[in-house]
């Protein structure tokens, strides 16, 4: 969509095309220098060819979750957590790596509130994270009283 030329920089181009589901989008720097100006043609072409030809858009998405999660010196002994669904569309290539991480904590002190983060999902593409879900405790869970502590070493010791 801009052509320009410098000395230093050569023949450049931006340019894009739509297809489908798809914007490609090519920038060429330094494509040749005079009498070369067609070089940005063909350079550009074959970025968009190898483009279309080895990516794909995909629908990556990471479902709504939920489990339980260890409490340590809380009230109850283990929470809900639960993560909502996120999704996005990228492009995808045959030699990508795409993984999924999930990072989540096994034991939480006490006091937790609702909505604190204690973990999340991650997808990566080639060892960067493209999405995220976070995942959040469902209830409070208060700390236990000392009082109550107290009460129930005495119970385990004298049953």
């Amino acid at each position: 969509v801009k052509t320009g030329f410098t000395n230093l920089a050569g023949y450049c181009f931006v340019g894009a095309i739509q297809t489908q589901d798809t914007c490609l989008i090519s920038v060429v720097l330094g494509s040749g220098w005079p009498p070369y100006q067609k070089y940005k043609w063909s350079d550009t072409s074959e970025l968009m060819e190898y483009g279309k030809d080895n990516y794909q858009r995909t629908v990556l998405r990471i479902p709504s979750s939920e489990g339980y999660v260890s409490v340590k010196d809380g009230e109850k002994d283990y929470i809900m957590v639960r993560g909502d669904e996120v999704q996005i569309s990228y492009p995808i290539c045959n030699n990508d790596i795409v993984k999924e991480v999930i990072l989540c904590e096994h034991l939480l002190p006490a006091p937790i509130e609702k909505g604190r983060k204690t973990g999340w999902k991650r997808i990566y593409v080639n060892e960067e994270c493209v999405l995220e879900m976070s995942i959040f405790a469902v209830n409070n869970c208060p700390q236990k009283k000392f009082s109550k502590n107290f009460f129930e070493i005495l119970h385990r010791f004298y049953i």
